[in-house]
C-alpha cells in the first residue's frame, strides 16, 4: 500500500508540472531572448548588481564586443546558459531593481549626445569627456573626431562616427 501511496504522490506532483504547450514554449523562449538583450545592454555595474554566474557574465562581456553575426551566435549561447540557470530569479531581480538597471536606451542616447558634442564642440567637449572618464584614450577619440568632421557623406567620415560611438560606449560602460 505504501508503494501505491508513493505512486499517487509522484503522479500528483507530475500533474502540477504539465507539459508546456507550443505557445507557452515560444513565450518562454521570447522572455529568455528579451532577457539576453536586456543583459547585453547593461553596463558592467548593472551586471555586477545582478550577481550572475561567472560563465554567464563572461559570455555577456564577450558578446558586447563582437560583430553582428558573431553576436547572434553568442546571444544564443547566453540564452542556453540562462535556461540552465534560474533565469526567473534574474528577471525578478531586474523587475525589483526597476529602471535603474535597464536604462539602455537612456544610456545610448547619452552616448550619441556625447558623440555629437565631441564632433560639434571639439577639444572643449573632449576635455570634459576625459575629465569624466579618465580611462578614455584622448588621442584615439581626437583622431575619430577629426575624421568624423570631414564631409558628412564620406565613407571614412561615417566609419569614424561609428567608431567614435563604439569607443564612447566602451569607455562609459566601464
Amino acid at each position: 500500500m505504501s508503494r501505491s501511496g508513493e505512486a499517487d504522490q509522484e503522479s500528483g506532483s507530475g500533474e502540477e508540472t504539465a507539459p508546456l504547450s507550443r505557445t507557452q514554449m515560444r513565450r518562454e523562449a521570447q522572455r529568455v531572448q528579451q532577457l539576453v538583450l536586456d543583459l547585453i545592454a547593461l553596463p558592467s555595474s548593472g551586471l555586477d548588481a545582478l550577481g550572475l554566474d561567472p560563465s554567464v557574465r563572461e559570455a555577456i562581456h564577450l558578446c558586447q564586443g563582437l560583430k553582428l553575426r558573431a553576436q547572434a551566435r553568442q546571444k544564443r549561447l547566453i540564452a542556453q546558459l540562462l535556461r540552465a540557470e534560474d533565469y526567473e530569479a534574474i528577471l525578478r531581480t531586474i523587475k525589483n531593481e526597476g529602471s535603474g538597471l535597464l536604462d539602455g536606451t537612456t544610456r545610448e542616447r547619452e552616448n550619441e549626445l556625447w558623440r555629437s558634442r565631441l564632433i560639434d564642440e571639439g577639444d572643449s567637449a573632449l576635455q570634459e569627456f576625459v575629465q569624466l572618464y579618465p580611462q578614455a584614450d584622448r588621442q584615439q577619440i581626437r583622431t575619430f573626431v577629426r575624421s568624423a568632421r570631414r564631409e558628412p557623406r564620406d565613407k571614412k567620415s561615417l566609419r569614424a562616427q561609428r567608431e567614435l560611438l563604439r569607443v564612447i560606449r566602451a569607455v562609459r560602460s566601464k
